[in-house]
């Protein structure tokens, strides 16, 4: 199965495609991905969505400001779903559903946008607890109508990590099974990072502060590299 990826994510992360895999979608694959990262097995994906549910259900107040278009209760609604197929609406909503997921299972939570990529951090972390050293990443395709879910594990001190990309189709007919597709690829020890959402940086918990500060430099990495690449854009007027 080939996907044309150059239209949707940044030209300097193709490279590290390198194997591509089918598995099943049906309008949850979102979620099913994520419990296959989280080491669960993608028929897990209930138990997922139940968490977030309950992860919104807990501190309320903590993600109500994160909810610049819909409310809570309209977000924890989109999550609270488990029907197959899932229509629309119930596909997993980025990236705030990115901000949850990082708090619940206290790891870094990238998603991959061409035009507004960004890392998710834990809101909240128990007493005593240290920044995350394990890292996920999912990345939207748009013009495929595709879902990236990339697993990204790896210590935050340098060293060769494997990445796991779980690809699934948002299909317009519901009523059909889509297929999914899981790309295994290897980076090398530095990783670039797009930088942590604002609402991340304005409405985190104190217990969470300065847990960016280990990323700054991939940060910093990435940004350059897609500044490089901005100023590069030809230009093309109509006649």
């Amino acid at each position: 199965m080939q996907f044309n990826f150059g239209n949707d994510v940044e030209t300097f992360m193709l490279e590290h495609i390198s194997e591509v895999v089918e598995i099943i979608g049906d309008g949850h694959c979102g979620y099913r991905s994520l419990a296959e990262l989280l080491g669960w097995g993608e028929k897990e994906w209930v138990r997922v969505r139940r968490e977030l549910v309950e992860e919104l259900d807990r501190h309320r107040g903590l993600y109500d400001p994160i909810c610049l278009l819909d409310t809570i209760d309209e977000l924890q609604e989109q999550i609270d779903y488990y029907t197959s197929p899932a229509p629309p609406r119930h596909w997993i909503h980025m990236p705030h559903t990115g901000l949850i997921f990082a708090t619940v299972y206290q790891v870094i939570l990238v998603h991959l946008d061409l035009h507004e990529p960004v890392t998710c951090l834990p809101m909240i972390a128990p007493p005593g607890s240290s920044p995350p050293k394990t890292i996920f990443c999912i990345a939207r395709l748009h013009s495929q109508q595709h879902y990236i879910v990339v697993s990204k594990q790896y210590f935050i001190v340098p060293f060769c990590f494997h990445i796991t990309f779980f690809i699934f189709t948002l299909p317009y007919d519901m009523h059909k099974m889509k297929t999914c597709v899981d790309a295994q690829i290897w980076l090398d020890d530095n990783a670039l990072l797009p930088s942590v959402i604002t609402t991340w940086s304005y409405y985190h918990n104190a217990s969470v502060a300065g847990w960016d500060t280990p990323l700054l430099h991939r940060i910093k990495q990435f940004t350059e590299c897609r500044n490089v690449i901005r100023d590069h854009v030809p230009i093309v007027l109509d006649d």
